[in-house]
């Protein structure tokens, strides 16, 4: 639209239009520029992506607190990875809990944050006993 408009007022008998129309087109180019690398730096530096994601996340762990399946929860992290999101959680159990116990618990926390996401490829937990 901006090259057509520049173009037919140059024609027109205004001959500055065509650099406007140049300059303006120039500006769009290099938004979309800084915009396209900023979101690669962004995604090369790993940063956190999904507040939603992540929020959600707390809110089933502290689901989980609150029903005394997990002590606490440590941190939650969210990193993009195309269109999906990789999702690592940072729990304390019951250090007195079998192994079996515990691996049942984190694979309901993985389970319970995959069904409630479904941009979610995949949920690692981490898991550290209570002192």
């Amino acid at each position: 639209v901006v090259v057509l408009v520049s173009l037919a007022a140059s024609m027109a008998g205004f001959p500055f239009m065509d650099a406007l129309g140049g300059l303006a087109v120039s500006v769009f180019i290099a938004k979309m520029g800084i915009q396209i690398g900023w979101d690669a730096v962004k995604d090369l530096a790993d940063c956190q992506s999904n507040d939603r994601v992540i929020d959600g996340t707390h809110a089933v762990a502290a689901d989980m607190v609150a029903a005394g399946q997990l002590v606490s929860v440590d941190q939650v992290y969210c990193r993009q990875l195309g269109s999906r999101c990789m999702v690592d959680a940072h729990v304390v159990m019951d250090a007195q809990l079998s192994v079996a116990e515990a691996h049942r618990r984190i694979e309901e926390l993985r389970t319970s944050v995959r069904q409630r996401f479904a941009e979610v490829a995949d949920v690692t937990v981490q898991m550290k006993p209570d002192k």
